[in-house]
């Protein structure tokens, strides 16, 4: 009986915030989905503070730690945060990720601009975000290969 009443109340709970974040930011909830989309904004302190983020930083949200360890040990760089949980992000293959969540911080930022400056709902960001997300798969169907001479440059960059 616990573990129903548990169920249920996380679906009251997931159900609010769809219905918040449709009146909230409909583009955002378009593009990312309604939990997604509260996590960025909860992360963020706000709507309009997610609006006034570059998108390199919405990228990274949720991967600080990574990223302080990048800037102190030299580690390799975060690629994504909270957009992992995306499914175009999630689901791409390994080489492909950085390239689809890059765009998609560019479109959840450009999302949430619409939301908090001009109100308009425009479900062309998303559609323009799958399409290019799908050409991304298909330009990219193997891994690029790196030499060993590139890697010994990027080596030399992080001393």
């Amino acid at each position: 009986k616990s573990i129903y009443e548990l169920q249920q109340t996380r679906k009251n709970i997931i159900d609010y915030i769809d219905v918040k974040m449709e009146s909230i930011a409909p583009n955002l909830r378009l593009l990312v989905g309604s939990s997604l989309g509260a996590k960025l904004i909860a992360h963020s302190g706000g709507l309009k503070r997610l609006a006034s983020y570059p998108s390199s930083t919405v990228q990274i949200m949720g991967a600080e730690k990574a990223l302080f360890r990048h800037l102190k040990s030299g580690d390799r760089p975060p690629k994504y945060g909270l957009i992992y949980q995306h499914p175009q992000v999630r689901g791409a293959k390994w080489w492909n990720r950085g390239k689809i969540a890059r765009l998609l911080a560019g479109r959840i930022s450009l999302a949430a601009r619409k939301d908090v400056f001009t109100h308009d709902f425009d479900p062309e960001i998303f559609n323009e975000f799958t399409t290019k997300a799908e050409e991304i798969e298909k330009n990219n169907p193997f891994p690029t290969k790196t030499t060993k001479k590139r890697k010994e440059e990027k080596r030399r960059c992080f001393e």
